[in-house]
């Protein structure tokens, strides 16, 4: 699909400011054979692949269809965002409380984890205990159709220490993971299968088993919250020793979906990779079944004052950012090599992998002055540069091939969309906003 100015002029004028955008196929799923068995519900051919998603600061999430021709873009739903916490000390004033993270879940998840709303959810928009989840049937409050399935497709952090779990229908859950804004945010499967989370299929307790919630904030620790009846209990990956100071972290989900194979091999396990500052910076890589390391750290080039600004990570090479510099580790050589040295600090990393009609994977990376460098992971070159119109860092991008087409955020709130003409090895000037 060729996307011009005329189809992607509406967003400009969107009027509330987006704090991230991505690229979604909205799917269907086929409800037979999604039974008491176990089996992973098919899909149907029923898709809508050319949609996007966008998060609100506001905590709104709208679904946008791209396939209406000479109408640009259409809304195909919009989610209230749930209420803010009462009483926070990081939230001044009531309403105050924005997005301050957001990410997808993978579609092998997805697949996994829904809830049947054949019996209504409870509309509990308030609660006392952090650890106990927060049901919602849908943003603005009313119970939810009986003919539902609902799969989850995101999660959402927020400045008041708040996540809160999204479907193409409505919000379903939320619970509080931090005191202060939440930095990090990714949904994982769990190590056991279905049937030992506990619920019949299809309900919110046996969906909560299901899934493992990894968060971060400013206080330097990473919480793995697995689920357990209707509360999910947080374990402490990891920790930096300085006060006020975030650990940069990402997520590498295993080639086949534990919830699917019920297998209980570490190597089909996701894993967290991640840098925390120090005296030394060293990459590590952590099971999140077992939260042991799967691998001897890798020690970063770099001094203590040079800190890790962005990772990213597709399990055989992991990009880390220090700054304005991009080192490239290969999971065979465990050594760390300078791919790209940005103007300004980078502050955001994206790994795409191949397509069936390009092996080539392709990462992105983004700095603070609103700079995107397109870089080949094969030759460890920079294809194409693209500067965003606003200047300034860059809050999300989402990243599609065959044409290569990036979805960014840019400083301002706005979505800005550009495409390659051709071949994703083309000259400077061949992306086209």
């Amino acid at each position: 699909m060729a996307l011009d100015k005329d189809v992607w002029g509406p967003l400009l004028l969107f009027p509330e400011k987006i704090a991230f955008a991505s690229f979604i196929d909205i799917r269907q799923p086929d409800l037979k054979g999604q039974g008491g068995g176990g089996a992973a519900p098919s899909v149907s051919h029923h898709e809508l692949e050319n949609a996007f998603v966008c998060v609100l600061e506001n905590r709104d999430v709208v679904f946008f269809c791209l396939t209406e021709k000479g109408d640009g873009t259409r809304v195909i739903n919009r989610l209230t965002g749930p209420p803010c916490l009462k009483s926070k000390n990081w939230v001044k004033e009531a309403g105050s409380s924005s997005v301050s993270c957001c990410s997808l879940i993978p579609w092998d998840i997805v697949r996994f984890c829904y809830v049947d709303c054949a019996t209504p959810l409870k509309c509990q928009m308030d609660f006392s205990d952090d650890s106990e989840l927060d049901e919602r049937a849908n943003g603005q409050g009313n119970t939810a159709s009986s003919t539902k399935r609902m799969h989850m497709r995101g999660v959402v952090g927020s400045s008041d220490g708040r996540v809160d779990v999204f479907s193409e229908h409505g919000f379903v859950f939320g619970f509080v993971a931090h005191d202060g804004p939440v930095l990090n945010v990714a949904v994982v499967p769990a190590s056991s299968d279905r049937g030992e989370s506990g619920g019949t299929e299809g309900s919110l307790q046996a969906m909560c088993g299901s899934l493992c919630f990894l968060t971060s904030s400013i206080f330097g620790i990473i919480y793995l919250w697995r689920g357990k009846d209707l509360s999910l209990q947080p374990t402490v990956v990891d920790q930096c020793p300085l006060l006020m100071r975030s650990i940069c972290w990402c997520v590498v989900q295993p080639p086949t979906c534990p919830l699917q194979s019920g297998s209980a091999d570490p190597a089909n396990h996701s894993l967290i990779v991640y840098s925390k500052p120090g005296k030394r910076s060293f990459l590590h890589l952590r099971s999140t079944a077992s939260l042991e390391e799967t691998r001897d750290p890798v020690a970063l080039p770099g001094s203590c004052f040079a800190t890790t600004t962005a990772i990213a990570s597709n399990g055989e090479v992991t990009l880390v950012a220090k700054k304005c510099r991009v080192f490239c580790v290969s999971s065979d050589e465990g050594e760390a090599h300078t791919v790209l040295k940005a103007k300004c600090t980078v502050n955001k990393l994206y790994i795409c992998p191949p397509d069936s009609n390009d092996g080539e994977p392709l990462a992105v990376a983004c700095d603070n002055g609103g700079t995107l460098y397109v870089v080949s992971l094969q030759s460890r070159d920079t294809i194409s540069t693209y500067c965003t119109r606003s200047g300034g860092p860059v809050r999300s991008v989402s990243i599609r091939r065959s044409p290569l087409c990036l979805t960014v955020v840019n400083s301002n709130g706005f979505i800005e969309v550009f495409e390659s003409s051709g071949h994703p090895n083309c000259p400077d000037n061949a992306l086209q906003g």
